[in-house]
């Protein structure tokens, strides 16, 4: 089993390259024999060789070559697949890869298409039925993943020529085109050159180590999903294993049982809640507690059993949970550090590649987003925005000279966050376009509201925003309820209409006066979300017809 080693400064020894060609020539000289991927179809298990994996993705490239195919912005519309890695890795030489969201509506993608110049179109049974609503599908150039690939793939090409073809990569070209997931509005694509990229996968290998297999659960078209979740292992010469469905999650993790995954905080929240669950339905939720503390007791006399103890909890393996894309309540870290998972949460954006900070598998600060990485600076400006530099950050956004000029200040980019940093760690404390200003100058992060309401434990979602009734400023929280917790449902009878108010004003006295709730609504369905389950403020900035009870909280 291959071991990760330290350096002098302290973190992993992890081989630096610059560009993809690089990457793939030094994956087909160290590992060409290893398992680079696993998954399961039909029952069927697959597995692909590093040696395999880089041939196919020689096929696709000299398919490219053939058929005149460079130039080109090539766009991926599929759900979670083996084929969609050998695609964006054979696209990124001679051409763009834009990996698109699959929840766009036909509309949206034809508005996509258009916009963003995609010449090619790489599609699947699944998705097919998007590409109704193509107005020029005579001038874009159809492709069936689930048709064509084993023919695209047939030929065998011999990597030495491809590595030779390719050796001579400028590492700044721009190779892939990511959209922004567009909650307020245009998406826009940030250009990102194989630098930007190929430093990025690199970086959190050098904070945490890792072992095979990781088992890859996010949608692949998510910057996020797609580079430290799946070809960071890949550039470490891990084996893959994909999850083709969410609703095989359970089975998944117990068939591959993984040493690490990457996850949203949704997810992190659910696959806890799921365990706390499942004792409570085998009637030892109170055993679980009671282990947790006799757990807990012994590790203060350096006697560490977690894994005796938890580690059937979701699997044996399971070791390093790495968390981003959305704030992350530290309890949650502490209650998987109690079973032996160690979560790590990070930070980062579409337009730096994503990754802007870390945390360390051994320096893990609970409520932070890590340690900025290797090769990025971050300062706070005047107004605590986050700006960010370094080989991670795109160039600009394509076709969109007004808004990349908006987007940075003294060459460093903009991201739009609020925060702070101490010592060199990053903290997040909201979204600076959610910021809210009140008449009297005071102005705060509903955010920072709204982690301590999703901490009890019979709420699912809620947003926090200002509002003006009878010509007052007022805070208001709307909230949805999770049905799955202590059988409560949408709709509060008056006990637990009581208990919440309660428990609200217990929030409130912990908060400034300005900042306090006022008001509360019930709503009765999900807040609507990005397909990477942010939710869509700007829809609910005004009170809705969704509302279902209402009551006063503030003490006055």
């Amino acid at each position: 089993m291959k071991k990760q080693k330290y350096t002098s400064s302290g973190d992993y020894d992890v081989v630096k390259y610059e560009n993809f060609h690089e990457l793939l020539k030094g994956l087909y000289d160290n590992y060409s024999e290893k398992t680079a991927i696993r998954f399961r179809k039909s029952g069927k298990e697959t597995s692909i060789t590093y040696d395999a994996l880089i041939r196919q993705i020689c096929d696709l490239y000299y398919f490219y070559k053939r058929n005149d195919i460079q130039n080109r912005n090539i766009g991926i519309l599929s759900e979670n697949r083996y084929e969609y890695i050998t695609i964006y890795l054979a696209s990124v030489f001679q051409n763009v890869i834009a990996p698109i969201d699959r929840e766009l509506t036909p509309g949206e993608l034809a508005s996509l298409i258009k916009k963003f110049d995609i010449k090619v179109l790489f599609y699947t049974d699944k998705t097919k039925e998007k590409l109704d609503a193509l107005p020029e599908k005579d001038t874009l150039r159809l492709i069936n993943i689930d048709a064509d690939y084993q023919t695209i793939t047939q030929d065998h090409c011999a990597p030495d020529s491809f590595f030779k073809d390719t050796e001579h990569t400028d590492s700044h070209k721009f190779s892939v085109l990511a959209f922004t997931s567009g909650t307020t509005g245009a998406v826009k694509g940030a250009m990102l050159s194989q630098r930007n990229i190929v430093s990025n996968l690199r970086a959190p290998l050098l904070y945490m180590h890792l072992e095979s297999p990781m088992l890859q659960l996010l949608p692949m078209n998510h910057m996020y999903g797609f580079h430290p979740d799946l070809l960071s292992p890949l550039y470490n010469g891990d084996t893959i294993c994909i999850n083709m469905a969410l609703k095989d999650i359970a089975k998944d993790f117990k068939y591959y049982d993984p040493y690490y995954i990457g996850v949203v905080p949704v997810m992190l929240e659910g696959i806890y809640k799921n365990i706390i669950r499942e004792a409570r339905r085998q009637n030892k939720e109170k055993l679980f507690y009671r282990l947790i503390k006799l757990s807990n007791r012994l590790r203060k006399c350096h006697i560490d059993i977690r894994r005796l103890l938890f580690q059937n909890l979701i699997n044996k393996r399971l070791r390093i949970i790495v968390c981003g894309g959305a704030f992350l309540d530290p309890v949650y870290i502490d209650r998987f550090e109690e079973i032996g998972i160690t979560v790590l949460n990070g930070y980062g954006m579409t337009e730096c590649a994503p990754l802007i900070s870390v945390n360390r598998d051994r320096n893990n600060i609970r409520g932070s987003a890590g340690a900025v990485i290797q090769g990025t600076k971050v300062k706070i400006a005047d107004d605590g925005e986050i700006l960010v530099k370094g080989w991670n950050v795109m160039s600009g956004y394509y076709n969109d000279k007004e808004e990349t000029e908006l987007s940075f200040v003294d060459g460093y980019y903009k991201t739009g966050d609020i925060g702070y940093l101490e010592d060199d760690i990053l903290y997040v404390t909201g979204r600076k376009k959610n910021l809210i200003i009140l008449k009297n100058g005071k102005n705060f992060s509903p955010e920072a509201i709204e982690k301590e309401l999703l901490r009890l434990p019979y709420i699912k979602e809620c947003l926090v925003m200002a509002d003006v009734r009878n010509s007052t400023e007022i805070v208001i929280a709307k909230i949805l309820l999770d049905c799955n917790a202590d059988n409560k449902g949408n709709v509060c009878n008056d006990s637990e209409a009581e208990q919440l108010k309660k428990d609200i004003e217990a929030i409130n006295r912990t908060l400034p006066p300005y900042m306090r709730i006022d008001d509360f609504e019930i709503v009765s369905e999900a807040f609507e979300k990005t397909s990477s389950k942010k939710i869509i403020r700007n829809k609910y900035t005004m009170p809705t017809e969704n509302t279902i009870q209402k009551n006063k909280t503030k003490e006055l």
